[in-house]
């Protein structure tokens, strides 16, 4: 299953995506926009993603 993170939810940006976020999801491909510049600690642990589109934004990980 792939996901593409929007830019915005309900006209607020997406900054961050928390700790264990989309855990055991079954995701294979991921897309984060640029608007998201923290990615928290097991967001995509025990899925099987082998393609992830990000952005340089990114400032944690």
């Amino acid at each position: 299953m792939s996901i593409v993170i929007p830019n915005e939810i309900n006209g607020k940006p997406v900054i961050e995506i928390e700790d264990k976020a989309f855990y055991e999801k079954q995701l294979t491909s991921v897309t984060i926009p640029s608007s998201v510049t923290t990615i928290g600690p097991s967001a995509f642990s025990s899925n099987k993603v082998t393609i992830v589109k990000i952005s340089l934004s990114i400032s944690l990980i």
